[in-house]
């Protein structure tokens, strides 16, 4: 299963507002009561990709990626060499491209039934459209955005309608660009579980004849190959949600933040001040 969907917006709206809420969206005080009552739509929320994990592990690797890059000819020419070159593609990996457009990291689930412990632990991921003062309009994913006492429902609302309940509880620290950035030139930012080594046949076991002389007929039969592969990746069983989501986003380079909490928060075991519960895209 795929989705696609647009991140962005008329930069002049909700400027004070971190997730952003749109659709002429209202939240205002039920008569008589205490309880609010909502009504217009929420586009904050983006969706969430989950894996059923590897053939041979309760593991996976989740990829960020520009649609272009995995489907131009010489970029996955590159990964190809990259991939054939390792046994594996170890803790995470920019495939050695000089611009970042794919990301690789791997994530075990064997510590799904600890999630309290580990929020990171799930192979769930979810994705939530942000908008951070100062720093701009992205998107943030997380294994879950459970952790909040705004989840818990604040005066009967969801904490994502209710502005200001997140930058309460969040630090945004920057990652170094070489360990986490995108290029962008296709207004596309992907979110997929999948192994490029194995999913799509980039290893040491295949021989890819169309990747030894770039012509025109071989620059069609990798065409048809990647899009027999991908279809298979947006084909196969997960966990619920979808198996990729296609974000529309603005051209440019993409910086990317580390969500990190401000102070310690009950949630199943305590998390802590300064532990990382997403990262955010801009």
């Amino acid at each position: 299963m795929k989705k696609k969907i647009s991140t962005y917006s008329n930069s002049k709206t909700h400027k004070k507002f971190n997730f952003l809420i749109k659709n002429k969206l209202k939240v205002k005080m039920k008569p008589g009561s205490i309880k609010f009552q909502c009504t217009g739509e929420d586009l904050s929320n983006l969706g969430f990709i989950s894996s059923l994990g590897g053939s041979h592990s309760n593991s996976d690797y989740l990829n960020i990626y520009t649609k272009s890059a995995l489907f131009d000819y010489d970029t996955a020419k590159k990964v190809y060499d990259f991939c054939i070159s390792k046994k594996d593609l170890g803790e995470e990996t920019n495939y050695n491209l000089k611009k970042q457009k794919i990301h690789s990291e791997y994530r075990s689930f064997d510590s799904m039934d600890t999630i309290d412990d580990n929020p990171f632990a799930s192979s769930y991921l979810e994705l939530r459209r942000l908008v951070v003062p100062k720093l701009g309009e992205g998107v943030a994913y997380a294994s879950s955005f459970d952790v909040f006492p705004g989840t818990k429902k604040i005066w009967g609302i969801d904490w994502w309608i209710n502005p200001g309940i997140i930058e309460d509880e969040i630090k945004y620290s920057k990652v170094h660009p070489k360990v986490l950035s995108f290029d962008i030139d296709d207004n596309s930012l992907c979110f997929g579980y999948f192994n490029l080594m194995f999913e799509f046949e980039f290893n040491e076991y295949e021989n890819i004849e169309f990747f030894k002389v770039k012509t025109t007929e071989n620059i069609k039969k990798f065409k048809t190959f990647m899009e027999e592969k991908y279809e298979k990746i947006l084909n196969k069983k997960n966990m619920g949600g979808d198996n990729v989501i296609e974000c529309k986003v603005r051209n440019g380079k993409h910086k990317a933040y580390y969500m990190t909490m401000k102070r310690d928060l009950k949630y199943g075991a305590l998390l802590k001040k300064g532990d990382v519960i997403g990262i955010f895209i801009v």
